[in-house]
């Protein structure tokens, strides 16, 4: 049993480093490539480069020839090591001509892809998707097109890590009525500021952690300052956490909102995982398709359709913090159980014939 894999590509939070932690505790030999793909310099220098000029001006060179060096290392970087599975978290940020090299050097490898994001967001890995030996989708919604643009194509659900989120041994009592973390998106500004605005919530029962906005903040938040209702009354909190610091936020609070971005309707975000992982608050979540088979509703997590039944399921739980506690509890058994890269990995590898 057990086999050498490599996990490649973008780190984004770590997510590669568990995946590969999964492997192992498989009984596998599992190594990572983070390779520091330009699109994802977080310094001022990479932001003007790589994001500004591109999106705002249409002066892709310093991009592509950014993009062209990485690419290059990351090949390097693949074939130096030894592998007989190798596993691609960003296929998007390859080309045709980075796999066929891949596949020259290891003649006989198993190469996979795992999109945790929407084909649709990223529209350039549909160059590569036919290259790899088995195609995994977060999103079902996806499945239909990936199976055309490969056959061996299926879904893999995202998942959470238990050593950053795991119940409390010794329960707390809650901190804040409602917690939020995430992208502010409009829409998902509008379902706060509803649920906020509905329940008379005060800014310091609940804890919106949105991001820091570090490209000019200030004139950022001033022009978001003039249309969100939550950022006048100082609402939100504009950081990036760790993992051990969001957990704290959902050990410490009765309700979990989890809104998804629009759009992306019939695949879960990590947050699903996470939150039900962490087995605090009840998490409040939009009623996805198949949702239920992962997380029984009005037993391991609450669901909403749209914006009054988001504040009616809201009422009902702050009514009931020991019935909030006990949803996150039963949704942390079942996540736990049946939700980490362990059970991910495993299904991998059953689909990778290995």
């Amino acid at each position: 049993m057990g086999g050498t894999a490599l996990v490649a590509g973008h780190d984004y939070r770590g997510y590669n480093r568990r995946i590969r932690d999964a492997f192992q505790a498989e009984g596998w030999r599992c190594g990572e490539v983070d390779t520091a793909f330009p699109a994802f310099d977080a310094s001022l220098r990479g932001r003007l480069l790589y994001r500004a000029l591109p999106e705002r001006l249409g002066l892709r060179g310093p991009l592509r020839r950014a993009g062209a060096r990485a690419r290059i290392d990351f090949v390097a970087q693949v074939l130096d090591r030894d592998w007989d599975l190798l596993l691609v978290i960003r296929p998007d940020l390859l080309g045709p001509e980075e796999l066929a090299a891949i596949r020259r050097g290891r003649p006989g490898a198993v190469l996979a892809c795992w999109l945790m994001d929407p084909i649709g967001r990223y529209p350039s890995c549909r160059t590569v998707l036919p290259l790899f030996d088995r195609v995994f989708l977060y999103d079902r919604g996806d499945l239909e097109e990936g199976r055309r643009i490969n056959p061996r194509t299926e879904v893999l659900l995202l998942a959470f890590d238990p050593a950053d989120y795991a119940p409390p041994t010794t329960p707390a009592q809650p901190l804040w009525d409602l917690s939020f973390i995430g992208s502010p998106s409009p829409d998902r500004l509008r379902s706060l500021e509803q649920v906020c605005r509905a329940a008379d919530l005060p800014p310091e029962r609940v804890r919106f952690v949105v991001g820091d906005w570090r490209f000019l903040p200030l004139l950022g938040r001033r022009l978001a300052a003039r249309r969100s209702w939550l950022i006048r009354h100082e609402y939100l909190d504009f950081r990036t956490l760790d993992h051990p610091a969001i957990r704290q936020i959902y050990h410490r609070s009765v309700i979990c909102l989890n809104a998804h971005q629009q759009g992306t309707l019939q695949g879960y975000n990590m947050r699903v995982f996470e939150v039900a992982g962490a087995g605090g608050g009840a998490q409040l979540v939009e009623r996805l398709p198949g949702l239920g088979e992962q997380l029984q509703e009005e037993h391991e997590v609450v669901c909403y359709g749209d914006g009054d039944e988001l504040v009616e399921q809201a009422r009902r739980l702050l009514a009931d913090h020991r019935r909030a506690r006990e949803l996150g509890a039963r949704a942390a058994i079942r996540a736990a159980g049946e939700h980490t890269y362990r059970h991910r990995v495993r299904t991998l590898l059953e689909a990778c014939g290995r």
